[in-house]
C-alpha cells in the first residue's frame, strides 16, 4: 500500500493546491499545522489508504470472531472520521481523498481475497 503510493508521488508529484486555500490564510492552528507538515504530497492521500484497508481488515476479522455489530460501526465510524479529518484540515482535496480510498479499498480487498486462499 505504502509502496504503491511512494511511487505515485515519486513519479507523479502531486501537491495541495492553492484550492485548498492559501497556506498564509486561516487560523494559527493551521499555520502550526502547515509548519510541520508542508511537503506538499497529496493525493492519492495515504492516511486514506491506510485507514481504508485498516477497515476492510478490521471489518473481516470482527465478523469472522462473531463480534457484536456495534464494533463495526465503530469501525466504520473511526474510518470516516479520518477520511473527513483530511479534508477538514485542508491537508488534502477531495480526489486526494477518493484516489486514496481507492488504493485502500484496492489492495485491501486484494490482501483479504489471498489471506482468505491461504
Amino acid at each position: 500500500l505504502c509502496g504503491l503510493g511512494l511511487l505515485v508521488f515519486f513519479f507523479f508529484f502531486f501537491s495541495v493546491s492553492e484550492a485548498v486555500g492559501p497556506r498564509s490564510a486561516g487560523s494559527a492552528l493551521f499555520a502550526i499545522l502547515y509548519a510541520v507538515d508542508s511537503n506538499g504530497n497529496a493525493c492519492p492521500s495515504l492516511h486514506v489508504a491506510a485507514s481504508v484497508m485498516s477497515c476492510l481488515w478490521l471489518y473481516v476479522m470482527l465478523r469472522k470472531v462473531g463480534a457484536p455489530a456495534w464494533l463495526n460501526a465503530a469501525n466504520l465510524l473511526w474510518c470516516a472520521g479520518i477520511v473527513f479529518s483530511t479534508m477538514a484540515t485542508k491537508q488534502h482535496l477531495l480526489l486526494d481523498v477518493l484516489a486514496g480510498a481507492l488504493l485502500g479499498v484496492a489492495v485491501g480487498w486484494l490482501s483479504v481475497r489471498r489471506a482468505s486462499a491461504v
